[in-house]
């Protein structure tokens, strides 16, 4: 059952990340794998680079 609903969630992230994506915001830190917490999803921002690929500048200061 909570494989499940971990997949659930999964799904409601990406498809949340893709809806975003459409708006031309950015979501960081990108997720390379679906266990995101609540905290980086959270980290919304307008883009200034392109979506899919934030400058090195923007996922260093996100890391600090």
């Amino acid at each position: 059952m909570a494989g499940e609903a971990q997949i659930k969630r999964n799904t409601e992230l990406v498809y949340l990340y893709n809806e975003l994506n459409k708006l031309s915001i950015t979501v960081l830190p990108l997720p390379r794998r679906l266990s995101i917490s609540g905290a980086n999803v959270c980290a919304i921002r307008p883009t200034t680079a392109s979506a899919d690929k934030p400058t090195d500048e923007a996922r260093q200061k996100d890391e600090k």
